[in-house]
C-alpha cells in the first residue's frame, strides 16, 4: 500500500457556520472523511487509518500516574473522524476551532504525514519568527542531542 505523502500551502477560507472545504489535492488523499484532532496551535488533519493509528499508539505509551502524558492524550484523543456534508464542506467542533484561534482566513499546510490547520495571520506570525537556517540548526541539534543521549 503507497503511503500518503501530505504536501503544498492552501489558502481557503473559514465559512460563518464554522464550516471548512478541504483544498482538492488533499481531499483527494483523505477521501470523502479525515481525522481531525488538536496540533500545537493548530488543528491537526490526517487519513482516518492516520488517526486510528495515532489513537493506537498513545493507547500503548500512555501512563494514567503521569501528568504531563495525560494532559497530551486528553487532547489527541478528542479528535475524531468528520466527514463532508452535501456541497463538500466540513463541520468542525467549535472547541477545536477556538483552540487554534480560526477566524475567517485559513491556510492548510502539508506536513508530510499530516496537514496542519491555521489561522493565517497566526501562522504568518510563526513563520516570520523563524529562519530556515534556524530551523535547520534547530534540527541538527535535536539530531545531536538524541545521538547523546543514546551514547551517555
Amino acid at each position: 500500500m503507497k503511503k500518503t505523502i501530505f504536501k503544498g500551502r492552501y489558502s481557503h477560507a473559514l465559512d460563518d457556520k464554522g464550516r471548512i472545504r478541504i483544498p482538492t489535492k488533499l481531499k483527494d488523499l483523505v477521501g470523502g472523511s479525515a481525522f481531525f484532532t488538536y496540533g500545537n496551535g493548530c488543528i491537526l488533519m490526517m487519513t482516518a487509518e492516520q488517526g486510528d493509528d495515532l489513537l493506537e499508539k498513545f493507547s500503548e505509551k500512555s501512563d494514567i500516574l503521569k501528568i504531563e502524558s495525560t494532559d497530551l492524550v486528553r487532547k489527541i484523543s478528542q479528535g475524531d473522524v468528520y466527514e463532508e456534508d452535501g456541497q463538500g464542506r466540513i463541520l468542525l467542533p467549535t472547541h477545536m476551532l477556538e483552540y487554534a484561534g480560526l477566524k475567517k482566513n485559513v491556510v492548510s499546510v502539508g506536513m508530510i504525514n499530516w496537514v496542519e490547520i491555521w489561522d493565517e495571520e497566526t501562522l504568518n506570525k510563526k513563520e516570520s519568527k523563524v529562519s530556515f537556517e534556524e530551523a535547520v540548526l534547530s534540527v541538527r541539534k535535536l539530531e545531536t542531542d538524541a545521538t547523546a543521549s543514546t551514547q551517555g
